[in-house]
């Protein structure tokens, strides 16, 4: 209900696989050991519908390859940038 406080759930490990990055002409990258989440999922949205506002709303979708080139290597996130280098 709305007055009901919010829950949180951890999601498995089987339902979030990661993917390793690796490059078949530069198998030393496998060594950086980068993995990545191959679907993402975010759930901090809110959808509304006939006047009523559902947050926490799931909604997956697709990654652009910018977005997953600026994830790896900017120095606020990941920042492989040099070691990938």
């Amino acid at each position: 209900s709305p007055n009901d406080a919010p829950q949180l759930f951890d999601v498995p490990l089987e339902c979030a696989p990661e993917v390793h990055i690796h490059h078949p002409e530069h198998p030393e990258l496998s060594e950086l050991n980068m993995r990545w989440y191959p679907i993402p999922a975010v759930c901090a949205l809110d959808m509304t519908i006939g006047g009523i506002v559902y947050s926490a709303v799931p909604f997956n979708g697709w990654y652009a390859n910018t977005e997953v080139l600026r994830d790896l290597t900017d120095a606020s996130r990941y920042n492989m940038l040099v070691p990938v280098a």
